[in-house]
């Protein structure tokens, strides 16, 4: 399975293809009430550049908590679950072992970009140091 997102053959991701990623990180299903659908269609546009911006951001800081990405990226808890979520299932980021803390001192799980992230970070021209 490919990590790079569905693109024309031969052509590199970019910044015009983020509302295809984003409605895949926006779910919905079949039992859903229409106020949820209504809502993750109103959600859509915003979602790719929130994906953007915490791959970015867990590439430049991680590996950090979603709390961590929240504060960082400037986004709410609401918005990073469901991206952040969206990143791993895509491969771009990955859970680390050691875990880091939540902000009332419990567990939380830490991630950290992968190879692939940081390929699709280049391709989109947002290079990251490593």
């Amino acid at each position: 399975m490919s990590m790079q997102p569905q693109v024309a053959e031969g052509r590199q991701f970019s910044f015009d293809d983020l509302p295809h990623v984003a409605a895949r990180s926006v779910k919905t299903g079949k039992d859903h009430p229409a106020t949820s659908r209504q809502a993750a269609e109103k959600a859509t546009p915003k979602a790719g550049v929130q994906w953007v911006r915490a791959l970015r951001y867990v590439a430049l800081t991680g590996p950090v908590t979603d709390f961590q990405i929240a504060e960082g990226a400037h986004m709410s808890m609401d918005a990073v679950r469901p991206r952040r979520g969206a990143l791993v299932s895509q491969g771009y980021v990955a859970p680390v072992g050691e875990d880091g803390l939540s902000p009332s001192g419990n567990a939380a799980t830490r991630y950290a970009v992968t190879e692939a992230g940081l390929t699709l970070l280049k391709g989109l021209g947002l290079e990251v140091e490593e």
